[in-house]
């Protein structure tokens, strides 16, 4: 739980950095076509990333299915369990 509020505060700290950074690019000499182009980055980072979850999203489905098919074509079935006869070593009234 630590470890998720510190990770929390440090987005919260790191927040303003994107603006501050775009308010800096449209106050330079041509900033309006600068401040433009760091959106337009922005944007096509941000496509880059929902794609890339979109797709592990689908994929992660599909390799498993591939890993399956695998498994069987090799005569093993990962769903079958290998029965483990109970240790009764510990124990001298068992039989």
């Amino acid at each position: 739980m630590t470890f998720e509020l510190i990770l929390i505060a440090l987005v919260i700290t790191l927040e303003p950095i994107p603006l501050v950074s775009f308010l800096v690019i449209v106050s330079s000499r041509r900033g309006v076509l600068k401040g433009a182009a760091f959106i337009f980055g922005w944007l096509v980072s941000l496509a880059v990333v929902i794609a890339a979850t979109v797709l592990a999203i689908f994929l992660v489905p599909v390799f498993f299915v591939v890993v399956r098919r695998i498994f069987k074509a090799h005569g093993t079935n990962p769903d079958a369990a290998t029965p483990v006869a109970p240790d009764n070593s510990k124990n001298p009234d068992a039989k």
